[in-house]
C-alpha cells in the first residue's frame, strides 16, 4: 500500500515539475516578448529625438553661410534686380563659390543639396543635384515660406527622387529677409549608420513606400544561454512594409505598435514628420527577437556561475531522502514479506515442515502460498506418496459411523455386534439389606 502511494506521488511530483518547466518556458518567451516591445518602443522614442537634435544641429551649422557678407550681398543683389526673367551671371557665380567654400567647412554636416534662393523663392545658387532650369524656385515649399517669413524649420523632402533631410534658415540684409538658405542631407546609408550607433543592437533602416532607402543592421550575439539570436536582413525588413503601410495606426498616430518583421524579430513602423511622412517615407526601428532555447536546451546550456549558485544541498538532499523513503516503502512491503515466503519454502524443502503457513501470508502473498501448497500436493501425489501426504483429519474415521453406534454408546465407541436384548436402561439395583442397629453400651462401659 505504502510504495503504490509512493508510485504515484513520485509520478506525480515528475508530472507536476515537468508541467513548471514547460509553464516557466512559455513565461519566460512572453516576458521576452513584452520585454522587446518596450524596448522598441522606447529605441523610437530615441530616434525620434536624435532626428530632432540632428535637425537643430544642421540649423546652427548653416548660420554661418546666412550671416555671410558677400551670401547677404549677392542674394540682396538678386531680389532687388528689376528684371526678374534673368540673373547676373556675376551674382551667380560669386555666390556658387562663396557656398562651394562655406559648404566644405561644414565637415561632416556638409550639404547634400544647397540652395541660396532670393526674397521671392528663386533659386539663384545650387550644389548638388540636377542642375534647375532657368527661373525654378522653391517658394512653394512650406519650409522656404516660413524661412523667407523669417522662421527657421526642418523637412523630409522627396526631390529629384531622393529623400533629403532639409533645413532653412533666412538671409537678414539691411533689416529686411533677402532670401534663404537651404541645407538638405540625402537620407542615406551614413545617416543611417549615425543613428545606429547610438542604438546597440538596433537596426534602423529609412524607407520609401515598399522600397528599403538605408539600413544599419545592427549586430548581436549569434547564440546566448537562453537561446539564439538571428541576424536581420533587408528582406526581412520588406516583408512587413506591405503590411504595415496598410495599418490605420500608422496614418492615425505615424507609427505602427510592434509587429512581426520577418521571422528573426520584431519592428515599430513610423511616418517622417512633414510632407514626405505623407508620401510615403519613413523609419524602421527593429530589434531581432531571441529564439528561445528548449527546456533541456537551456539547462545544458546555463552558464556556470548560475550552475554554481544553484542550492545543492537541497537539490542532492530532497531526492535522496525521497529514495530512501521509497527503499523502505518497498522493503516493508515486498523485501520483507518475500523473505518470509523463502524461508518457509526453503523449511518445506528441508523437510521440516510439509505445508506453507498460509496466515503469515498477506496480499499477493498469501495466494502465492496457497498456489504452492496445491502444487506440493500434486506433487507428492503423481510421485505416489499421497499416504504422507498429510490430508484433514476425518471425524467419521476418527468416531466411527454415527448412524451405526449402538444406543448404548454415548459417544458412538460401541461395537455394533454388542447383543440386542440390552435393555436401553440397566434395571434398578435391590435395596441393601437392613443393618442391625449398634449395641447399647452396658453399665460398666460407661
Amino acid at each position: 500500500m505504502f510504495s503504490r502511494f509512493w508510485y504515484f506521488v513520485l509520478a506525480a511530483l515528475t508530472g507536476i515539475a515537468m508541467a513548471a518547466v514547460l509553464l516557466a518556458h512559455g513565461s519566460l518567451e512572453r516576458r521576452t516578448s513584452r520585454s522587446l516591445d518596450a524596448d522598441l518602443r522606447r529605441d523610437r522614442t530615441e530616434i525620434e529625438l536624435s532626428l530632432r537634435t540632428e535637425a537643430r544641429k544642421r540649423l546652427d551649422s548653416i548660420l554661418p553661410i546666412a550671416v555671410n557678407a558677400d551670401i547677404r550681398a549677392g542674394l540682396r543683389a538678386a531680389t532687388d534686380r528689376r528684371d526678374r526673367s534673368t540673373i547676373d551671371a556675376a551674382i551667380r557665380g560669386s555666390l556658387n563659390r562663396k557656398l562651394v567654400e562655406l559648404n566644405g567647412q561644414l565637415r561632416d554636416g556638409h550639404a547634400d543639396l544647397l540652395f541660396a534662393v532670393d526674397g521671392q523663392g528663386e533659386i539663384i545658387s545650387q550644389l548638388g543635384g540636377t542642375a534647375p532650369q532657368a527661373g525654378a524656385g522653391l517658394g512653394a515649399f512650406p519650409l522656404v515660406r516660413r524661412a523667407l517669413l523669417g522662421y527657421a524649420g526642418d523637412d523630409v523632402w522627396i526631390y529629384q527622387e531622393k529623400v533629403y533631410r532639409m533645413a532653412a534658415r533666412p538671409v537678414i540684409d539691411g533689416g529686411r529677409y533677402v532670401g534663404a538658405i537651404v541645407h538638405g542631407m540625402e537620407m542615406g546609408q551614413p545617416f543611417s549608420e549615425m543613428l545606429g550607433r547610438g542604438l546597440p543592437g538596433v537596426t534602423v533602416a529609412f524607407y520609401r513606400d515598399e522600397t528599403i532607402l538605408a539600413a544599419h543592421i545592427g549586430s548581436q550575439p549569434a547564440e546566448t544561454s537562453e537561446g539564439q539570436v538571428m541576424a536581420f536582413s533587408r528582406q526581412d525588413l520588406i516583408s512587413g512594409l506591405a503590411q504595415a503601410s496598410s495599418d490605420p495606426a500608422l496614418a492615425e498616430s505615424g507609427h505602427t505598435a510592434p509587429r512581426a518583421a520577418g521571422e528573426p524579430g520584431r519592428a515599430i513602423y513610423s511616418r517622417v514628420v512633414g510632407s514626405a511622412g505623407r508620401a510615403g517615407v519613413g523609419y524602421i526601428v527593429a530589434q531581432p527577437k531571441e529564439q528561445l532555447l528548449s527546456p533541456v536546451g537551456s539547462l545544458l546550456a546555463a552558464p556556470s556561475a548560475d550552475v554554481a549558485a544553484l542550492p545543492w544541498a537541497l537539490i542532492v538532499g530532497v531526492p535522496a531522502l525521497l529514495f530512501l523513503l521509497g527503499l523502505l516503502f518497498f522493503s516493508l512491503e515486498r523485501e520483507r514479506p518475500f523473505r518470509r515466503l523463502a524461508a518457509q519454502v526453503e523449511a518445506v524443502a528441508d523437510g521440516s515442515r510439509e505445508r506453507l503457513d498460509i496466515p503469515d501470508h498477506r496480499a499477493r502473498f498469501r495466494k502465492l502460498a496457497e498456489a504452492m501448497n496445491r502444487a506440493f500436493e500434486s506433487v507428492m501425489t503423481k510421485a505416489g506418496g499421497a499416504a504422507q501426504v498429510r490430508k484433514p483429519a476425518d471425524l467419521g474415521e476418527i468416531l466411527g459411523d454415527a448412524k451405526s453406534a449402538s444406543p448404548q454408546s454415548y459417544f458412538g465407541f460401541a461395537s455394533s455386534d454388542a447383543p440386542a436384548d440390552v435393555p436401553e436402561v440397566p434395571p434398578t439395583p435391590p435395596p441393601a439389606p437392613a443393618m442391625a442397629p449398634p449395641p447399647r453400651p452396658t453399665p460398666a462401659n460407661k
